[in-house]
């Protein structure tokens, strides 16, 4: 359950509640009895034991209804930046392969979105991006991958980020090329 859900079903208990108070008043108005019975010492403490007792059954499946979300929302965090994760390092290796035969800095990008594309099982053209300059920025599937290229003397680096939501990975590799 999500966190807005979770909130809108304690909103709903605490209505609920609330007409049931009035409802037990107005029970209250048809058998006086009831009345005569909060009057009595030992019904009252009952009553109130009774009250308590609801009360913290009631915080206490709330509790337990807000853990479970957190530990489901934690796992799911941890797969889908593991999988960001997995893709981004694949992609990046791709693109240092290629930086080693001596590819283009256009050539290294398609080739890393490529194989992240295909580590993800998405279908990528190619041809729907065009690389100007080292660093590019696309979507493919729901993912948003930016791979830089980086280029110092005869030192090179490829990074390549991935995010999805509020999940963002990313692979940092060197390569020395002899040009």
């Amino acid at each position: 359950m999500t966190q807005k859900l979770c909130f809108a079903i304690g909103l709903t208990t605490l209505i609920c509640l609330t007409l049931s108070a009035y409802l037990a008043y107005s029970h209250d108005a048809f058998y006086p009895h009831h009345r005569e019975d909060l009057r009595k010492e030992e019904a009252r403490l009952t009553v109130v034991f009774i009250t308590a007792g609801f009360v913290v059954l009631l915080g206490a499946i709330f509790y337990m209804v807000l853990r479970n979300e957190k530990r489901e929302s934690q796992r799911t965090h941890e797969s889908e930046q593991d999988r960001l994760a997995g893709a981004a390092n694949e992609a990046a290796h791709v693109g240092r392969a290629t930086l080693l035969e001596g590819g283009t800095a256009e050539a290294t990008i398609h080739a890393a979105l490529a194989a992240y594309a295909k580590r993800l099982e998405f279908v990528w053209n190619p041809a729907s991006v065009q690389v100007v300059g080292n660093a590019l920025r696309c979507q493919i599937g729901g993912d948003v991958i930016v791979v830089r290229i980086f280029h110092q003397a005869d030192q090179y680096k490829i990074e390549v980020k991935a995010s999805r939501d509020e999940v963002t990975a990313g692979a940092v590799l060197e390569v020395v090329r002899d040009d």
